[in-house]
């Protein structure tokens, strides 16, 4: 099932900013990347010469990637995730590079060949530079397997069999993708679905019955709390009374959200925010909001709101996301498993005039 030489495929998407002025191809990378995450630059950046690129591949309901960029900051914070199903694990392998990452409040160290698994939903703050990134999208219910079994974050060593297993697994696949013919590639697909599927059953099974309890108990007292937002008796003796455990057992719950105070705060915060976006642009809307959720001071939660979301609630008032259709691609799975990284199969025959693109940026 191997294409001819004269028969090679080409990816889904490669991005080459090579050709376009440094500050330009800053902009460009910042405008690709919003999806996903804010990218901020500072002056080590621009002293880094690491060029941005990026080459995308479709293998049915996964999406295999290769990214590299300079030293930058990448920021995913609700306002990203939101956007789409965030049910999958983002595979990263740094070949080169590194850094500093915080996942879920977990810091991280960015180490060359360490396999990295991130669930979709985590809120990560990054600061590397990669010179190779080796990465896969992949959603857990086509893995058939419960997300919550494992936590949200985890690595494995590059020393470890299993690290070098799945690195030579995603390095193998990237070679073989320009000569594969299409029907092939399903096949391909369900080897990799089946390697993650045994790392991750077995990441599962090495999680103790105090563990697993541990992870039950927390999910309980969060959706005790998510069903009591406006209960403003809601309090960590409350808690413990609630579900007869210690108050610092309680404390631990919330220890990776910055305490129960900001969960609820944060939870409200949410909730005002789908409020707002599917409301109707009238007058005294986001104040009517803003009391439904316990925030009498209007001040003071439009400060709170703009530092969660990054925008003041009277820019999302009326906004109506929910209600835009998906942009439509080539395979409907990965738009709906992916929404947000939509732009990586965007796979065309043309050459992508970035400087005209940019010209419709600014």
């Amino acid at each position: 099932m191997i294409a001819g030489r004269n028969a090679l495929r080409k990816p889904d998407m490669a991005l080459d900013f090579s050709a376009l002025e440094r500050a330009q191809q800053f902009e460009m990378w910042r405008q690709i990347s919003s999806p996903i995450g804010d990218v901020l630059f500072n002056d080590e950046t621009r002293a880094d010469d690491t060029p941005f690129t990026s080459v995308a591949w479709n293998l049915s309901q996964l999406v295999l990637t290769t990214t590299s960029f300079p030293m930058s900051t990448v920021i995913r914070n609700d306002t990203h995730i939101a956007k789409g199903n965030s049910d999958y694990v983002r595979i990263r392998i740094f070949r080169g590079g590194g850094g500093t990452s915080v996942v879920d409040n977990k810091s991280v160290t960015v180490v060359p060949d360490d396999v990295h698994f991130v669930h979709g939903s985590s809120r990560v703050h990054l600061t590397a530079r990669a010179d190779d990134i080796l990465g896969l999208l992949l959603p857990y219910e086509l893995l058939d397997f419960d997300s919550s079994r494992v936590d949200r974050y985890f690595s494995v060593p590059a020393a470890e069999p299993t690290a070098r297993m799945i690195r030579a697994a995603l390095e193998t696949t990237l070679l073989e993708m320009p000569r594969t013919e299409i029907g092939y590639i399903p096949r391909l697909a369900s080897a990799l679905i089946g390697l993650i599927r045994g790392l991750l059953v077995h990441q599962a099974a090495e999680m103790t019955e105090d563990t697993s309890f541990r992870l039950l108990q927390q999910h309980a007292v969060r959706q005790f709390v998510d069903q009591n937002l406006l209960d403003n008796e809601m309090t960590a003796e409350r808690l413990s009374e609630e579900f007869n455990a210690s108050r610092s057992t309680i404390y631990r719950h919330f220890s990776d959200v910055g305490g129960l105070r900001k969960y609820i705060l944060n939870k409200r915060l949410d909730r005002s925010m789908f409020d707002l976006i599917t409301a109707e642009k009238t007058r005294g809307a986001v104040t009517q909001i803003a009391k439904k959720w316990g925030f009498d001071d209007t001040a003071l939660f439009s400060r709170q709101f703009r530092e969660r979301f990054g925008t003041p609630p009277t820019d999302a008032l009326g906004l109506r996301i929910l209600d835009e259709p998906q942009q439509e691609v080539d395979d409907p799975s990965n738009a709906a498993a992916f929404p947000e990284f939509a732009f990586l199969l965007e796979g065309s025959d043309e050459p992508v005039d970035y400087l005209s693109r940019l010209r419709e940026i600014k």
